[in-house]
């Protein structure tokens, strides 16, 4: 059993890391995640709980990768939309995100629980648990102060995808 699940079961709580179906890379994915991504250096560091759970995922065989904006925004799509794959792909520097929003940004990739209930999806049980999940996660106002630094990530992502000359709110020039 992995520490990240002891510690978990230890506090009385469902552990950070629950298993989940997730499919092996095939190689084609592998060799284009190499192409288009560079390797994950934590740097700028994500808060601790995040941060110790993606090395977890690294022990079990996951490939955790950083990627320049325009291929964050293609493999993000990839891991929301498609098949649940033992890849994740966060920013990279670029994009010039704080830890607090990197990591809500690896919180929502990785949990598709908390990502329904940031959007409001599931009742009032999911939503307790989402929230108590979030505070794990180095978010004390649980899933509100999530959505918060989400939103704040979208648009630094936003305004790294575009042209130096195109004025962005919340861009600087």
């Amino acid at each position: 059993m992995s520490s990240a699940r002891q510690e978990g079961i230890a506090s009385g709580g469902r552990a950070l890391h629950e298993p989940q179906a997730v499919a092996r890379l095939l190689v084609s994915t592998r060799v284009l995640a190499w192409l288009t991504t560079s390797p994950w250096c934590n740097d700028p560091p994500l808060t601790d709980p995040v941060a110790s759970y993606l090395r977890t995922l690294r022990s079990e065989g996951w490939m955790i990768r950083e990627a320049s904006p325009r291929n964050f925004v293609i493999w993000r799509g990839e891991t929301l939309y498609g098949r649940r794959r033992k890849l994740l792909v966060l920013p990279n520097r670029g994009v010039r995100l704080r830890p607090l929003e990197r990591s809500a940004v690896a919180a929502a990739l990785l949990a598709p629980t908390i990502l329904r209930a940031v959007d409001g999806a599931p009742g009032e049980g999911g939503r307790k648990h989402a929230d108590r999940f979030a505070c794990r996660l180095g978010f004390p106002a649980g899933t509100v102060e999530l959505r918060a630094h989400l939103t704040v990530a979208d648009r630094k992502i936003l305004a790294a995808l575009a042209p130096s000359w195109a004025y962005l709110p919340g861009r600087r020039c």
